[in-house]
């Protein structure tokens, strides 16, 4: 892992304790220089791409898309029943085509993510404007980057 300390510190201190508040577990947060935010859900372990979502304009919205970003990540802790590669698996025993498939499993990620954002959506009401709020931006700063076929499918389920 890229893991960075910069002038985050405070900003992801604050993820990690309302992280384990919300969760009621101990959960790491970290900062990071790849993509925006992912996580190991075995190992309740987040990372959050401080610098990048900081290009946006101003902190305030920054640390709104960050919240967003988190609350994605966090939902995967809670929520995530999908392990891609015991999927993978049984579809190479069925003889199912699928090993490189990058578009199958970005398909399947983003049913996920519509899965474990609507369940943390129904525990915690209020977190939808974060959703709405990241999700669009990120949208936003990346739509123009759409290079292939199977980013605008991607697009286009993401916004279904």
């Amino acid at each position: 892992m890229n893991e960075i300390v910069d002038e985050w510190e405070n900003e992801r201190l604050f993820f990690q304790k309302l992280n384990r508040s919300l969760l009621r577990k101990k959960v790491n947060v970290f900062s990071t220089v790849n993509p925006i935010g992912y996580c190991r859900v075995e190992e309740n372990k987040i990372w959050l791409n401080f610098n990048s979502i900081s290009t946006y304009s101003g902190y305030n919205e920054a640390l709104l898309t960050l919240k967003g970003v988190n609350y994605h990540e966090l939902a995967h802790l809670f929520f995530t029943k999908v392990n891609y590669g015991c999927f993978r698996a049984y579809c190479v025993n069925k003889h199912y085509n699928i090993k490189n498939n990058v578009l199958l499993h970005n398909t399947l990620n983003l049913l996920e993510d519509h899965y474990i954002e609507n369940n943390f959506i129904f525990k915690f009401q209020s977190s939808i404007k974060f959703f709405i709020i990241s999700t669009s931006r990120i949208i936003y700063k990346f739509y123009k980057k759409l290079d292939t076929k199977e980013e605008v499918i991607n697009l286009y389920l993401l916004l279904y």
